[in-house]
């Protein structure tokens, strides 16, 4: 029994201490904007008509209007990207300054599909959702990669806490993923296919 017990209290421990930095890092990012130039603003997406997309758009489009980025990116299932679309008409975009990745399904695939797109990137999203972009255009070799916080129009979301704590799970997870031995030893090839789409995306509702 002593033994099971001192293995339960460091596990506790070692929870904490993971959930801790999972933390740590989801909120170092919390205030980043840009304010040089690029050549392209990447918009992650999030589901359709959403408060959470028409900030990332609007964030994009102003990057444009300001002259800080040349092309927009807008990513996302087509649904996604088409409602993105829609929300910037008003700011008469010519179209040829838009690229459409219609295969943006989740945050890694989106940052696969456009890292030879452009020479350098602003990636667009929620500051609960940076973190996890840095963490992966860092581990996928993105060069000349920046953050951008979209700001919150309307304020923040009803859901906030929630998206928060979900980014904390899902950095846990490739804090996880990212470790040759930890991948080795705790996850098979379908257990990480199968939670990596339940939270890569950073697509709140």
């Amino acid at each position: 029994m002593k033994i099971l017990k001192n293995i339960f209290v460091a596990f506790l421990i070692y929870s904490f201490v993971v959930f801790g930095i999972a933390m740590f890092f989801v909120n170092t990012k919390f205030d980043q904007s840009f304010s040089d130039n690029a050549e392209c603003g990447v918009v992650f997406g999030a589901r359709e008509n959403s408060q959470a997309l028409y900030d990332r758009a609007i964030a994009a489009g102003e990057l444009w209007r300001n002259g800080n980025i040349e092309k927009i990116v807008l990513s996302g299932k087509k649904s996604e990207v088409l409602s993105a679309e829609g929300f910037l008409r008003h700011l008469q975009i010519p179209r040829e300054d838009f690229i459409f990745d219609n295969e943006g399904i989740n945050t890694i695939a989106t940052l696969k599909n456009v890292q030879n797109l452009c020479k350098s990137f602003v990636f667009i999203s929620n500051d609960f959702h940076l973190s996890r972009i840095h963490f992966l255009f860092n581990k996928l070799g993105i060069e000349n990669g920046y953050l951008h916080a979209a700001s919150y129009i309307n304020g923040r979301y009803a859901k906030h806490y929630y998206f928060v704590f979900r980014e904390i799970g899902a950095m846990i997870y490739y804090f996880f993923r990212y470790s040759d031995f930890l991948q080795s030893f705790f996850f098979s090839h379908s257990a990480r296919s199968s939670f990596a789409f339940s939270c890569s995306s950073g697509d709140p509702s």
